[in-house]
């Protein structure tokens, strides 16, 4: 189905309805028993901005009209006005459906998806829909990556056969190799084919740490043992001499142990056994009819439906 990209009015409505959509078709599609979504808090890049400036620099990009496709808005902060419209759209959707929504002030939706996830873990069947990659360090035997743009699931099993590694030492892959996403620099010349060839130990079952990682790569990179060939070493010596880029990667891009305040984490663990709010049917109806939806959503029923389940499962 083709999200239509205006309501009847001819405003603006593609991202409401797109993101509802997309909430609907994940419940349709893992008939979940409790749908958490989590948003970006207020001042939430502050932690990582104040460890690195350039965090997540490459986003800042100049306006220029046409750059929402099949809506032409006629200047920057009528778009911008528009943003803030539908994101407050969304949330007075979301207050309508049995899903719980956590926001907290200064905390990214990375690391509380991360706290939550894990403790949810320790007694149930989890599954992080993201398209970004990072939560795969989290995969485990009770919690499951599915990438919805790719379409793509990555259990505990996949990604080892892929990676060659256990998802709990991905860490050291994302240190090295950096995130241009989030502008976050790797080391030039240094792979995950290089990284998994110079520490075969990321293969087992134990957890390497970072400085594990680095001691090595001082002592093999700065020796003249014999057992490694002259390339290798160079290689173990890039690594030790990006030691505090290789550090401060770890601090932006870890998730096991998010750098939260301990506030943040208690209202994150206190959620989990939160019940979520009732679902309000009606309300969800007269919101679409109001916002002049109704034409877009068509069967209502089924949309009552899909969210009902979520209560009675």
């Amino acid at each position: 189905m083709i999200i239509p990209i205006t309501n009847d009015d001819g405003e603006h409505f593609g991202g409401v309805f797109g993101f509802l959509k997309s909430v609907k078709a994940a419940v349709d599609k893992f008939k979940p028993t409790e749908v958490v979504i989590c948003w970006d808090g207020p001042h939430s890049g502050l932690r990582r901005k104040n460890l690195f400036p350039k965090y997540k620099a490459n986003r800042n990009k100049d306006w220029k009209r046409g750059s929402v496709k099949a809506f032409d808005f006629l200047n920057e902060q009528e778009q911008s006005d528009n943003f803030v419209m539908q994101i407050k759209r969304v949330q007075e959707y979301l207050d309508l459906l049995p899903v719980k929504v956590i926001r907290i002030p200064y905390v990214e939706a990375d690391d509380i998806i991360a706290v939550y996830a894990q403790k949810l873990a320790e007694t149930s069947q989890v599954i992080i829909y993201s398209s970004d990659a990072d939560f795969k360090q989290l995969v485990n035997d009770n919690i499951q990556h599915y990438n919805p743009i790719a379409k793509k699931f990555t259990t505990r099993e996949s990604f080892i056969a892929e990676k060659g590694i256990d998802p709990k030492n991905y860490i050291i892959f994302k240190c090295a190799s950096g995130d241009k996403s989030d502008n976050i620099p790797g080391v030039r010349g240094i792979g995950e084919a290089t990284i998994l060839k110079l520490f075969p130990e990321l293969k087992g079952d134990d957890i390497i740490t970072i400085k594990e990682v680095l001691e090595k790569s001082r002592r093999v990179g700065f020796s003249t043992l014999r057992d490694y060939t002259p390339g290798d070493r160079n290689k173990y010596k890039l690594i030790s001499d990006n030691s505090e880029q290789i550090k401060l990667n770890y601090r932006l891009m870890q998730l096991i142990d998010p750098e939260i305040s301990n506030q943040a984490k208690e209202i994150v663990l206190n959620s989990v056994t939160a019940s979520p709010q009732q679902f309000n049917s009606l309300g969800l109806k007269m919101k679409f009819i109001k916002d002049k939806l109704e034409k877009t959503v068509r069967r209502f029923d089924d949309w009552a439906h899909t969210f009902a389940g979520l209560q009675t499962r």
